[in-house]
């Protein structure tokens, strides 16, 4: 690798920090629809249609890189964390008609998890407020960005959490980072980022409303279909509360092949918990 390449990228950055290509955002809102809920961009319907994102090459391919993937039909994309290449990637995706879940790192507390990290929720509160600023941070210097769509905090964290007690603490924690989040940028939506629905009884006793319930709901779209406009739609699935806590039932599709099944959990202070697997599925 040339020597001056890093001396220009460094020259890049400072401008695009210096000199933001931005003056606009875009606003996201979560609101009922009937039974469910929809999504909105600047007042219109939005459906993602998305991929979780880390690139070719780093930051000289994003161009290249939102291009191509626009051409596939994608319009969101979702990262892991935010760092130094953030801007880039949102100036690549603005150029290229796509929007940002920009993911906001938190630490897994199991070791083995995530570059072998541990963090201690228990124990640690000095670590725990310097994630929280360090979080913060990483709002306000993005969140006027036309292609930022939502915040997605942590990523499974819970499922890799060792012991209970982790998982509380981690819980509260949490609900502390979405309430500053939400304040610092009230235009944008932040998404908890687990696996299956682990967190849902975490966030019904920990959450913002303690007190209500969450509005859980299950959808898919059917990656066999014959046809892209098939296989982009989401139909919502019937479904209840299983026997045991934390559980739900949801009637399956009549289709053989392949699904990807999203599980939703919204409370009334709009904090939404997402998740996604993909599933066989037989008639």
């Amino acid at each position: 690798m040339a020597t001056a390449r890093p001396f220009a990228a460094g020259v890049l950055l400072l401008t695009a920090l210096l000199f933001p290509a931005w003056n606009v955002e875009a606003r996201t809102a979560i609101v009922k629809a009937g039974e469910g809920w929809k999504l909105e961009v600047d007042g219109q319907p939005y459906v993602a249609k998305g991929v979780t994102f880390s690139g070719t090459g780093g930051a000289a391919n994003f161009d290249r890189d939102c291009a191509q993937l626009r051409a596939l039909g994608v319009n969101t994309l979702r990262t892991w964390g935010a760092g130094e290449e953030t801007p880039a990637l949102l100036d690549a995706a603005h150029k290229h008609g796509l929007h940002v879940l920009v993911g906001l790192w938190l630490r897994p507390g199991r070791a083995g998890m995530e570059n072998d990290d541990a963090f201690d929720y228990v124990r640690d509160a000095k670590g725990r407020e310097a994630q929280l600023q360090a979080t913060l941070a990483q709002v306000r210097r993005f969140k006027d960005h036309p292609a930022v769509l939502a915040w997605g905090l942590g990523n499974e964290v819970i499922l890799n959490s060792p012991d209970e007690p982790s998982k509380v603490a981690y819980a509260r924690f949490l609900e502390k980072v979405v309430r500053a989040v939400k304040k610092a940028d009230p235009g944008h939506p932040v998404l908890s980022v687990d696996a299956w629905t682990l967190g849902v009884p975490l966030w019904e006793k920990y959450g913002v409303t303690s007190a209500t319930p969450l509005d859980v709901s299950f959808a898919y779209n059917f990656r066999g279909a014959a046809t892209r406009t098939e296989r982009d739609r989401v139909t919502v699935l019937e479904s209840r509360k299983g026997a045991t806590p934390g559980t739900w039932r949801v009637r399956l599709p009549s289709v053989t092949g392949a699904i990807k099944l999203y599980g939703l959990a919204k409370d009334d202070a709009g904090n939404l918990v997402a998740a996604t697997t993909s599933v066989a599925a037989s008639p």
